[in-house]
């Protein structure tokens, strides 16, 4: 255990700093922005504090920035937009805040986002729906509210998507259904509403579908059966009512997992009640 060096500054010709799983602390030094070769910077699962430093915008090679599993606090610094090289940003568990910047959007070669387990708050920027090569976005665990974007049907590449554990209300927007490619949507532990639109039904990719623990009500959409690559179906804590056998039991669906409310909708082949 120790603190990063601030002479790290003088290794001006560095491109991959490695210094993951090392029980770091402190800060991480201004002097990091002298590194403008950088192309990937591992600091994750260590115990650095205080504020992500504004001269990482000064790294404008950077292409993966690796800073989950900390304690870094504080707002996540609008300079972060300034590297348009970026194709993977993972600051997810610590305790950042206040709203995603709206410069993210900035940021079109992102490939993974993972900014889960943090308190970030304020609504999801509609700008994320510039980030058309995302394959992956966590965002989930935070205390994000409003609705979710439409612009989130933009992300066509998009395979893993997970908003779950905020304050996300409103509807489920129908543009998700433009997401074709996806594997795995988790909204559970939100505070979204109304019915599942049927577009959920052109999600053929789909293996893992979580809408727990919301206020979605009406029946479960018959096109649901579409989605025969399923093996995680969860609904339950809802207000849904109905009969689901001949949605997913009488069509001999492979789920591995179903959890519906069972005093309101009817199921005989759910089990996980």
């Amino acid at each position: 255990s120790s603190t990063i060096p601030s002479v790290i500054g003088h290794l001006t010709n560095l491109e991959d700093l490695d210094l993951e799983t090392n029980n770091l602390s402190s800060s991480i030094p201004s002097e990091i922005g002298l590194l403008t070769n950088l192309k990937v910077i591992w600091f994750a699962r260590n115990a650095l504090s205080s504020t992500i430093p504004s001269v990482i915008g000064h790294l404008t090679n950077l292409e993966r920035l690796y800073l989950e599993t900390n304690n870094l606090s504080s707002s996540i610094p609008t300079e972060i937009g300034l590297l348009t090289n970026l194709k993977v940003l993972f600051l997810s568990n610590n305790t950042l805040s206040l709203a995603i910047p709206s410069v993210i959007g900035h940021l079109t070669n992102l490939e993974k986002l993972q900014f889960a387990n943090n308190t970030l708050s304020s609504s999801i920027p509609i700008q994320i729906g510039l980030l058309t090569k995302l394959k992956q976005l966590w965002l989930g665990e935070n205390n994000l509210s409003s609705s979710i974007p439409s612009e989130i049907g933009l992300l066509m590449n998009l395979e893993e998507l997970d908003l779950s554990g905020n304050a996300l209300s409103s509807s489920i927007p129908s543009e998700l259904g433009l997401l074709t490619n996806l594997e795995v949507l988790n909204l559970d532990g939100n505070a979204l509403s109304s019915s599942i639109p049927t577009e959920i039904g052109l999600l053929t990719n789909i293996r893992s579908l979580r809408l727990s623990a919301n206020s979605l009500n009406s029946t479960i959409p018959f096109e649901i059966g579409h989605l025969t690559n399923l093996e995680w179906l969860t609904l339950g804590f809802n207000n849904f009512t109905g009969n689901i056998n001949s949605i997913v039991c009488d069509r001999n669906m492979t789920i591995d997992i179903i959890c519906v409310d069972t005093s309101e909708v009817t199921c005989e082949c759910c089990y996980c009640k």
